[in-house]
């Protein structure tokens, strides 16, 4: 082999090497990418699930009731919200 085609042949190894180097760089960048995504999915998820934790325990309604006249009927009272009609059933004995 004379000077010109080792030269030759050596500057192939290093475009290969650089090639490989970068090639790795690309699968490096992309298992980055990824993984920042599937995270973010996942704290997206968590948000939702506690916004809609939180909106129920905000629709929880708090009735008080107390007894009337004789103690046969209950009078029934929300604090921050008017009761226009009710009804409650009981399962037979």
């Amino acid at each position: 082999m004379s000077d010109a085609e080792e030269a030759r042949a050596e500057r192939r190894r290093w475009i290969t090497l650089a090639e490989g180097v970068a090639v790795a760089g690309v699968v490096i960048g992309g298992l980055t990418l990824w993984n920042n995504v599937s995270e973010r999915r996942t704290a997206d998820a968590e948000r939702a699930a506690e916004r809609a934790s939180s909106a129920k325990a905000r629709a929880a309604l708090a009735i008080v009731a107390t007894p009337d006249g004789d103690g046969e009927r209950l009078v029934m009272s929300a604090a921050d919200r008017r009761i226009e009609r009710i009804d409650v059933t009981f399962p037979r004995p």
